[in-house]
């Protein structure tokens, strides 16, 4: 093609309409004007030369034409996509990318090899395949802990995390913190983490495990773990339905969180429409999902599913409070009711529960004290 001179026009091969001659971008024996370069071609990171953009690969928002793909990328064996050779993790013939190696496999001190998880070493040193569970596949391992009644409920928490360091992430699940107290449990909804989960203990139970819990969430935070600072980490409260299922007391609980879901959204520290919706109480509530802020799908249990997850113990514990007494609240409301006052709410939680520090201060420092 002849060089235009600067200040010519150009007819653009892909649109048609009319373009400055120096915008035109040259590719394959076509003109493309300055947008459809822009939404087709992209320019490779390594030679710097243009290229289709289907044709491409992008890794870490950078682009591969064909040629540099062989030379600097590897396509992982397990989740099929493209990454950096520097990133590789090598099983035998096998490559698995940085993100994949750190979800499934695991590191043998005792022979410096990789293995995959579920898998033992080949040397038959420590492996730690098993320790996080298959959903709901602990059911023989749960246990009660402490004496129950109506006003008593058995309570249990699901705390999700996600591990941001730059290790494996199994090196650090193994420990007696983790495995000798709670149940661990795959989640697919989660990026490179799993499911915490209590065995079910009264409110008093759980209260006196304060430095368990200190501890744990500490070794989690200085490991690499998160919850709070992620975009999927929650933390369910399951509280027990026994006594409440399918009466004006549990109707009650879910109205009143739905109508004061304002302060519930600023409570929980975030609103997720797709997890944990917010919706008054229906004629068959909720069948048709469990995605709801107050989840009445489990036959045994009320889950409060709104609250974002968190590594701090005083938060933690607000949140445990919190679904104590939005329980009691709602036994107290043994008759059809609409009265739905959040501040008639916070005056029972002052006067008729003491221990109730951590949430009246949370309460206080949200500025829903009232």
């Amino acid at each position: 093609m002849e060089n235009e001179e600067v200040g010519s026009t150009v007819i653009c091969d892909i649109c048609k309409s009319d373009c400055e001659a120096q915008d035109v971008v040259e590719f394959n024996g076509k003109r493309y004007c300055e947008v459809c370069a822009k939404d087709d071609l992209v320019i490779c990171d390594k030679c710097f030369k243009y290229e289709y953009r289907d044709e491409s690969e992008c890794v870490g928002g950078k682009y591969y034409c064909d040629g540099c793909n062989d030379e600097y990328l590897y396509k992982c064996d397990y989740c099929s996509e493209h990454f950096l050779q520097s990133d590789a993790t090598w099983i035998g013939d096998f490559v698995y990318c940085d993100r994949c190696r750190r979800r499934h496999i695991s590191y043998c001190s005792r022979c410096e090899n990789n293995y995959w998880d579920g898998e033992e070493c080949e040397c038959g040193g420590y492996t730690n395949s098993g320790l996080i569970k298959e959903r709901h596949s602990h059911k023989d391992e749960f246990q009660f802990i402490g004496k129950s009644n109506t006003l008593t409920p058995y309570m249990g928490f699901e705390l999700e995390v996600e591990y941001k360091g730059q290790d494996r992430m199994m090196d650090y699940v193994g420990k007696p913190i983790l495995l000798d107290n709670f149940l661990l449990e795959e989640d697919g909804s989660l990026n490179n983490g799993f499911e915490i989960i209590s065995h079910a203990l009264t409110y008093k139970k759980h209260r006196a495990r304060k430095e368990l819990y200190c501890k744990t969430f500490q070794y989690l935070s200085d490991s690499g773990f998160r919850s709070h600072n992620t975009t999927t980490c929650g933390l369910h409260v399951h509280v027990s339905r026994k006594g409440m299922r399918n009466t004006p007391s549990e109707r009650f609980l879910v109205n009143f969180v739905y109508a004061n879901r304002d302060k519930f959204i600023v409570f929980s520290r975030r609103e997720s429409k797709a997890q944990a919706r917010y919706t008054a109480y229906y004629k068959g509530y909720p069948n048709d999902t469990r995605y709801v802020a107050v989840n009445l799908c489990n036959r045994n249990t009320i889950e409060f599913r709104m609250f974002r997850g968190t590594l701090k113990y005083n938060t933690f514990m607000a949140t445990m409070q919190m679904c104590r007494c939005l329980y009691l609240w709602a036994k107290e409301h043994k008759q059809e009711s609409t009265n739905y006052s959040w501040k008639q709410f916070i005056e029972f939680i002052k006067h008729k529960h003491s221990g109730m520090g951590e949430l009246l201060s949370y309460l206080k420092a949200k500025q829903i004290l009232s």
